[in-house]
């Protein structure tokens, strides 16, 4: 296939929908797609997203792509991915199936848990010893660690109460039957023909379980909340290489070789 011919396919999964975007060589859009998906709404203040219905939405949209450009597969060199942040879900390791839907970044039902947390002995030593080290080492590590205050906005104070309120489910995940993973998380493993489990540090930062100073997952938040590390995801950059999609989906291996939290890609798409 000739290089002039090579197009990158773009999704985007919101809140409300999903697009993709073909661009050419030159970074010019040439289409678009878009889809609505419908959230659901159990309770008050309670969102959620029914995670196979964002899987055959993007898996459509990108389908749909390609049909009204009227290129082949092989003519996309590579796929990106941007996300709204810190929604997850869990789904089984064995069967590939989700167990939960995808609980929305905006939920709030764990406010309570939040509040608990922040009032924690525990929580409040660490911010104090924390403020100790500043003073005396001035890291910015420290300085961060001495005000950190969880909202319903991280993912980890979701996961912690979702635990809290079914013992059965954290058994399932310290046994490693269970995974976790952010919207980006489960398209990269439903486009991979469940073969990848991993993230980027973008996605990961937005979670609270997320040690952005030393980029690694936080042993110690994950330990006071109970959240086994067997059911994340592996870390990647933001730039990595995250797989190639399964050939049964669009019919060919397209890399896919980014992906980035929403509010993030948004920063390189203006430039900053």
């Amino acid at each position: 296939m000739q290089s002039e011919n090579k197009y990158i396919c773009a999704i985007d999964l919101g809140s409300t929908g999903v697009r993709a975007v073909l661009f050419d060589k030159n970074g010019n859009s040439i289409k678009s797609e878009y889809v609505k998906i419908t959230p659901i709404i159990p309770n008050e203040g309670w969102i959620e997203h029914d995670p196979m219905e964002l899987w055959n939405s993007t898996k459509n949209v990108v389908q749909n792509l390609i049909n009204n450009v009227n290129i082949t597969p092989n003519q996309i060199a590579a796929i990106g991915i941007t996300n709204q942040r810190s929604s997850f879900t869990l789904w089984e390791r064995a069967s590939g199936t989700p167990i939960i839907n995808f609980i929305n970044w905006a939920d709030i039902r764990a406010v309570k848990t939040a509040e608990n947390v922040n009032k924690m002995f525990a929580i409040k030593l660490f911010r104090g010893i924390s403020k100790i080290l500043y003073i005396f080492t001035k890291s910015q590590s420290s300085l961060q660690s001495s005000i950190v205050k969880f909202t319903t906005d991280h993912a980890s104070i979701r996961l912690k109460h979702l635990f809290d309120e079914n013992i059965e489910l954290r058994k399932r995940a310290q046994n490693g039957e269970l995974a976790f993973g952010t919207i980006d998380s489960w398209l990269i493993y439903k486009l991979t023909g469940n073969k990848v489990h991993a993230t980027d540090y973008s996605n990961a930062s937005a979670t609270g379980l997320f040690d952005s100073f030393n980029m690694k997952w936080h042993n110690s938040i994950m330990n006071l909340f109970k959240i086994p590390s067997n059911i994340l995801p592996e870390l990647k950059d933001t730039s990595g290489f995250f797989g190639n999609t399964d050939p049964s989906i669009f019919g060919a291996e397209i890399p896919i070789t980014a992906c980035a939290g929403d509010q993030m890609a948004a920063l390189f798409g203006q430039c900053c």
